[in-house]
């Protein structure tokens, strides 16, 4: 379909993880992973416009290389180049927690109290959106060198969507 230069959207829907690097010229990529009831009615609301409740992706997407430079058998996560978001150190296809939204977002954080932090979301682009905020932690170098184990590049502690509307000013 990508060779008659009509816009495509291609929508994957699959139940784990595939290789994606021969559509990376496509103008659009959804991974819909499995999305259950209506989720046909859901992704065509969100390609037309209609809906803009995107989310990110909750792994991270390598390239199809991957499998020559990984033991599949293995699972030890940390084995160069890593596995997952926490410890994959090259340059992956999509990361974990990449997504895109209709709308544009400034997000302003505020760290209080460790270990809270306050954000404020405003919404600068022409329509309502959703917008999920991801908090990560990662070790200090000090205390990298101070533990004999393998340590993840950074974690995620906590994440939250906030639905914004379009400011009215």
């Amino acid at each position: 379909m990508l060779s008659i230069g009509k816009p495509t959207v291609i929508v994957i829907v699959n139940g784990g993880m595939i290789a994606i690097d021969n559509l990376m010229n496509a103008p659009a990529i959804i991974e819909a992973f499995y999305p259950a009831m209506r989720g046909g009615e859901a992704i065509a609301k969100s390609i037309f416009g209609l809906e803009n409740r995107w989310g990110k992706l909750p792994v991270t997407i390598y390239g199809a290389n991957y499998i020559n430079e990984v033991d599949m058998y293995s699972f030890d996560m940390t084995k160069s180049p890593g596995r997952t978001y926490r410890y994959y150190t090259d340059k992956p296809l999509f990361k974990f927690g990449e997504g895109l939204s209709y709308a544009s977002f400034n997000i302003t954080c505020f760290k209080l109290d460790i270990p809270q932090i306050e954000c404020i979301v405003k919404n600068v682009g022409q329509i309502n959106g959703d917008e999920v905020l991801m908090a990560y932690h990662r070790v200090s170098d000090d205390i990298k060198k101070k533990v004999s184990h393998p340590v993840p590049l950074k974690s995620l502690v906590d994440f939250a969507r906030a639905s914004v509307e379009k400011d009215k000013y």
